[in-house]
């Protein structure tokens, strides 16, 4: 029998509503198959997450095309959901599962779980982009080009500052950026697309200050992880020197 998610060590379970949420969001984007326990058996089904309503506190899973499953799954206390999204493993338990109706569709439905465990492994070092040094990321936003500065960056991803939230509700998480270019100093522009994996408030003084924007490279041109690899180098060094001369000056 698979663990269960409070057994888990914490590091691997996300708690924060946003963070589930986007999670889920993910997975329906990107039709993940999640196999189904209900109260531990296993009965062979898969199934998807086919909406999440944040303002409603749900989230939608499709049904099984097996009568008897379906009764199974909604006669049990809780339903195990496990899978992986770009081979990351994932699981969530859901409570209370009842039937409903969605769009014409027959559709099973449970509230947002409380926790969610997501076993990510950042692979690559991040640096932040210091102001000496300031890259920026141009997008296409509702058919305008519009510039954003990075916050940090590796060779796997970077997070874009949206200050003005640019990047709406319709930029979620899954969603892809096309024809987008890296601006590095020193290296000139680098083509690329992203695709969106996170987004965070940013604050200030506690007031809002626009959203962070996570967002996976896909798509990158020739040369472009050794041209990356350089500019990362630079800023490590930039910041060596930093602090060799805050040194100096206590």
């Amino acid at each position: 029998m698979p663990a269960e998610i409070s057994e888990i060590p914490d590091v691997h379970v996300l708690r924060s509503r946003g963070e589930i949420i986007e999670k889920l969001k993910l997975m329906q984007t990107k039709k993940c198959l999640l196999s189904a326990q209900p109260d531990g058996r296993n009965l062979g089904y898969m199934t998807t997450v086919v909406q999440v309503m944040p303002e409603k506190g749900l989230v939608v899973m499709d049904l099984s095309e097996n009568p008897g499953i379906n009764q199974t799954v909604l006669a049990a206390q809780k339903v195990a959901f496990r899978g992986q999204v770009d081979g990351i493993p994932s699981r969530f338990v859901l409570t209370g599962l009842v039937e409903a109706t969605l769009n014409g569709q027959t559709v099973l439905v449970a509230a947002i779980p409380d926790s969610l465990y997501w076993r990510q492994r950042r692979k690559f070092y991040r640096v932040a982009i210091p102001i000496a040094i300031p890259a920026k990321c141009v997008l296409s936003v509702d058919g305008k080009r519009e510039e954003f500065a990075v916050a940090d960056i590796s060779l796997s991803g970077l997070a874009l500052i949206d200050k003005a939230h640019r990047l709406g509700d319709p930029f979620a998480a899954g969603h892809l950026l096309e024809n987008c270019r890296l601006v590095l100093p020193q290296h000139g522009e680098l083509p690329l697309s992203l695709e969106i994996r996170n987004k965070a408030p940013l604050t200030s003084a506690n007031s809002p200050a626009g959203q962070r924007v996570g967002c996976a490279f896909r798509c990158t041109g020739r040369n472009f992880e050794v041209i990356l690899q350089k500019f990362i180098y630079e800023v490590e060094l930039h910041k060596k020197r930093q602090d060799d001369l805050s040194r100096r000056d206590r």
